[in-house]
Formats: structure tokens, sequence, C-alpha cells
């Protein structure tokens, strides 16, 4: 078998393993949702109703929103064919019953940019050292954990990492042949990066690296392969070119991409509420070499930047160090924790680590001859030791999560009509809010099937900037109403764990205990998720739905710290308060709900837009 042929093998090999991982358990929590999939509902919104190719949403770019948009039309193409569904219509109530086919199709979509990336990786490496380096990258990707994991959710950094790969492999052929042609794709592959998501651009670092390496040492030192600078400027066009055409909002809506990009600049800069408080330097660096790729593999890399980078100079590992490091310090300023931030990094530190294994294969000959492959497969057990460790952990997922186990409990525990009040990250019940925001077609076929208990849903707002703001929601006594209370672990965890801070919030969980009786806790050991727990009120003798008289809506007291604190959440409280007295079919205090509304900050103007003084336009349900 010739070498070319084995090397098919083994590539074609890591490539079907790579998929096959990505792949399973793909369905996690399905029909429920546990992500943000923030593409995904984005591109749903865009044609959910008039169709409208502006995402109105720029805090990423609109590649990937745009990849889910076509991805939902070939589902609906493909549904519509096989007789799943006969109508556009069909298709919207589809998406609210069970989201199953919507979030398999999403998912396949980043997993499909996941198994890419391991082929991309591959083919770099064997441009740069070899077959080997190329293979080893490869599989040490194709097995990674957080790798896999990031890869079945609907997020940008997995496809970052893919077009970063394929940019630098564009980017690292100037050093060979610095092309017109070369240069334009580079040039095309690093727009497609900054359309995925804006730290893509750090890629210009390489391209300048490259081109300044080019003309400096040009192939056989003749002088015409130079590049002329015109070369470089037709590369920025091309980068310009390729983001515009698949993020061409940013432009056309310029207002609003600068609105939300400065507020997304603010979110890197204060973090997330309740987060890792530990220095961006120690978490990353902890992340990354522990988390991600495990110590032994770590150091590898880290060797083989320092070797291939420091001491050989290989044009091709200062190339990719001037992605490194821009990199990694961007990520460094920011004050948002989460180590899917690292993706694009990871594929280039695993390419390190496969060119220094690819080193020490070279210099095996001074071993004794029985001791060389033993020893090159004794550290390649070594370095996959950890990889291969955390993959179990991926099974984790799949067990049962408890938001499910607790929406399944309430709708067969509770009935429909009660007033339940919320935290985030609980499990999500049919409410008044949520049929508000579906075309009028859908929200009437739902009301006529009755797929599920609708109940009188208010959730306790939450804020990721100055979350002490939140503390005037935190009182019983604006609650009077309320049949029961769920709360999430991972919300009241964050205020437990700042008592002087949050005082009023703790509060009102120790006068939850004594007033209220806990019915139900799902949060045991064999599940996933925060830990959920149910309230009942014994005050009222019957649901909310079934009342003869109500206490009604009451004003926010303001927090005592600071009178004028004003969390902009009081306008949208109020108004999904009025939607929950105005559907079960009471319009006073509906009313009253809607004038509080009124006295603060219209932040959200369309959540507004079925409010009317002289007619309530929500169909109204008693049970």
């Amino acid at each position: 078998m010739s070498e070319r042929k084995r090397n098919t093998i083994i590539v074609s090999g890591l490539i079907a393993a790579a998929a096959l991982l990505r792949l399973y358990g793909i369905g996690w929590g399905l029909p429920q949702v546990y992500e943000e999939a923030t593409p995904l509902k984005t591109a749903w919104r865009m044609w959910n109703g008039a169709f409208d190719l502006n995402p109105h949403f720029f805090r990423y770019p609109s590649l990937t929103i745009y990849l889910q948009l076509i991805g939902q039309g070939l589902l609906f193409v493909g549904m519509k064919a096989a007789g799943a569904i006969g109508s556009v219509l069909d298709y919207r109530v589809q998406y609210v019953l069970d989201k199953t086919p919507f979030y398999i199709l999403g998912r396949s979509i980043t997993a499909g940019f996941g198994v890419a990336t391991v082929y991309m990786s591959y083919r770099l490496g064997r441009r740069l050292m070899g077959p080997a380096m190329g293979m080893a990258a490869a599989a040490f990707l194709a097995i990674n954990a957080v790798h896999i994991a990031r890869s079945q959710v609907v997020e940008v950094d997995v496809v970052l990492a893919f077009f970063t790969v394929a940019a630098l492999d564009r980017v690292v052929c100037l050093l060979e042949n610095p092309s017109r042609r070369n240069y334009l794709l580079a040039g095309v592959m690093i727009g497609l990066a900054a359309s995925t998501k804006y730290p893509g651009a750090i890629l210009l670092f390489p391209l300048a690296a490259a081109h300044l390496l080019a003309r400096g040492a040009a192939p056989n030192g003749r002088k015409d392969r130079k590049p002329p600078w015109t070369y470089a400027g037709m590369a920025l066009a091309a980068v310009l070119v390729a983001f515009a055409i698949t993020s061409p909002y940013v432009l056309l809506d310029w207002s609003t991409f600068a609105q939300q990009l400065s507020f997304e600049r603010q979110h890197m800069q204060l973090g997330h509420f309740g987060s890792d408080t530990t220095s961006a330097w120690w978490f990353y660096l902890k992340a990354l070499g522990t988390d991600m790729l495990g110590i032994p593999l770590a150091l590898f890399a880290l060797f083989g930047v320092v070797y291939q980078a420091g001491v050989k100079r290989y044009p091709w590992a200062l190339v990719m160090v001037a992605f490194l490091l821009p990199y990694f310090a961007a990520v460094m300023s920011w004050s948002m924790h989460a180590d899917r931030y690292l993706l694009p990094i990871l594929p280039v530190a695993l390419l390190f680590a496969g060119g220094a294994l690819t080193e020490l294969a070279r210099v095996r000959g001074r071993l004794p001859a029985p001791a060389r492959w033993p020893a090159i497969a004794v550290l390649v057990v070594v370095l996959a030791a950890a990889p291969v460790a955390a993959l179990p952990e991926l099974r984790d997922r799949l067990r049962p999560d408890t938001r499910t186990e607790a929406k399944a409990w309430i709708e067969q525990s509770i009935p429909g009509g009660s007033f339940v009040l919320e935290e985030y990250h609980g499990p999500e019940l049919f409410g008044p809010s949520l049929l508000q925001g579906l075309q009028e077609d859908v929200r009437a076929r739902l009301l006529e099937k009755e797929a599920a208990p609708v109940y009188a849903v208010q959730h306790l707002p939450m804020l990721q900037v100055k979350p002490e703001r939140s503390a005037a929601f935190y009182e019983l006594a604006l609650y009077d109403d309320v049949d029961i209370v769920v709360t999430s672990d991972a919300v009241r965890s964050r205020y437990l764990g700042e008592p002087q801070r949050f005082s009023r919030q703790v509060a009102f969980y120790e006068a939850l205990e004594q007033t209220f009786r806990k019915v139900a806790e799902f949060g045991s050991e064999g599940t996933t998720g925060p830990t959920i727990s149910i309230y009942v009120n014994p005050r009222p003798a019957k649901p909310f739905a079934r009342r003869d008289s109500l206490a009604g809506p009451r004003a926010i007291a303001p927090s005592p710290e600071n009178e004028k604190m004003i969390s902009r959440s009081e306008g949208p409280f109020y108004n999904s308060l009025g939607l929950n007295y105005e559907y079960f079919g009471y319009p006073e205090p509906a009313l009253v709900a809607y004038e509080l509304a009124f006295h603060y900050p219209i932040i959200k103007p369309h959540i507004y837009r079925s409010v009317s003084y002289t007619h309530l336009t929500l169909p109204t349900k008693r049970i």
C-alpha cells in the first residue's frame, strides 16, 4: 500500500470519528431547549411573519445567522415534501410545539463546521511540516471534548475556528506562492471569519506578517516573486467585500449596529452577573491548559511555539504566532469568562503540538532501535490521555434535565390558569407573554390545539449589569395573586453568594421558605441542570383563573439603597403582568398594570403592541 493511500485511509477514519463523536447525542435536551442559540432564533425571527433580511441584531455579525436562515428554508422544503407539514403556518406552529427538527438542523450545521475544522487542521499541518503533523493535530482535535460539546450547540465560535484555520491555510500559502489568487483567497477567508464574529478580523495580523515575510525572502531569491503592496491592498479589499456580502446590514443599518456594538463592548468589559471573578489571565490559561488540552498536551504545544517560532524561526510558525498572540491578548482583555472564546486558538495550539511531535519523531534515530517507535507511542498515549479521559463527561448532557422534570411535574400537578412566578433558567411554560409574541394565526392554531396548559407566567427580572437593581422585584407582598413560585439555583445561588450585596433577594428566599410550602424539588444526582424548587401559596383556595376577587397589581417600592434606582425592567414587567390579567379575563387589574407600565421609560416599544385602553386584543380564557 502506498504512503499516500495509507494517509488517505487514516485521515478518512479521523474525519469519520470526528463526525460520529459530534453527532452522537446531538439531540440532547430536546424537545426542551437549554441553550441560547442566538443565530437560530434570530434567523427564525427574520422569516417568521414579514420576511426581512435585516437581522436587526448585530452583537454578532450575520454570516451564521444567514446560514441558519438557509437551513430553515431547506428544512421547510424537506418537511413539506415528506408530508410532515402542509403550509408555512403548519411550519411555524411546529416550531412552537416541538423545536426538535429545527435544533437538530441548527446544531448539525455547527457540527459540520466542527468536522470540517478537523480536516482543515490536517490540511494545514500537512502543508507546514508534512502528513504526520496534520494527522496528529487532526486526531487531537477530533477527540477534544470541549470542541465536541461546542459543536453540538448553535453558536458562532466553532464556525469561527473553522474560518480561522481556513484563513491561516491560505495565508501560509503566501510564503511559498505569493500570487494574486492566494492573496484574494486569504482575504475572502478573513472576511468570512470577521463576518462570523468580529474578533475574526485579528487574522489581518498573520496576513500582514506573511506579506512582509514573503517580501523579505522571495522563493529561490527571485525578486520578481516578491509580492507588490498592491496585492496586500487587494487582499484587504477582498476582506471588506466578503464581510459586506455576508453581513450587509452592518453597513445598511449602521446606527443600530453602532448601538448594539457599544452594548456588546460594555458587556464584554463588565462580564456576566455571577460569572467567575478570577483574573482573565488565570481563567483562560487554566481553561486552555487543563480543561481544553490537558497539561501534557498544553506543555507540548507551548514547546512547539517556543521551539518552532522562537528557536527555529520557521516563517509559518511566525505567521501562526501573529494570530495566536493578538487573539489571546484580546480575549484576556475581556471580563467575560467563557472557554468557548478559546476555540479559534485550539486548532492552532494543536498544530504546534503536532509540529513538536513531528520534530521529535524526526530525531528518534538517536534512540536505540528497539525503543524508537515504542517511545513515540508512549508519548502519544500520554498526550492523548487527558482528552480521552474527558470524553465520558459528554454523556452528562444526555441525562434527564431538572427543568424538563419540573415542567412535566407542573403540567401534571398544577392546573392550567394558575399564576406562576418564576425565576429565569427554570422550566419554560406556556403563558400570555409567549403567546403575545406569536403571529395571530399561529396563536389561534395553538389555542385550538390546546397543546399544553396555559399559565399566568410572570418572570422575576434578572439583570446582568448592576444586578442589585432587581431588588425591588424581590418582595413577596407584590405577589398576593400568585399560586406557585419556581426558583432556579442558577439564579438563587448568585444572590446567596453575596448576601450583603443582595440582602433583599436573600430576605425574599427566607420569606418564601417561611410563608409558602415547598412541594417539589428537582436536582438530584444523575440529572443535569440547576436545582429547581417549587413552592405553593397556601392562601388561595382556587387557581388564579377561577377566583372571584384578586388583590391586583401593586406598585414597586424603590430600593432603599437608592430611591431613584430604575432597572429598566419595570415597564416590561408590568406589561407582562397586564397580559396575565387580560388573558384570564380580568380587564380592570390588566388596565392598572398597563398604566403602571407606562410610568416607566419604554425601552422595547414592540412589546406594547397589543395594549389598548378600549380593546384588549388578546383572546381571553378562563379556566
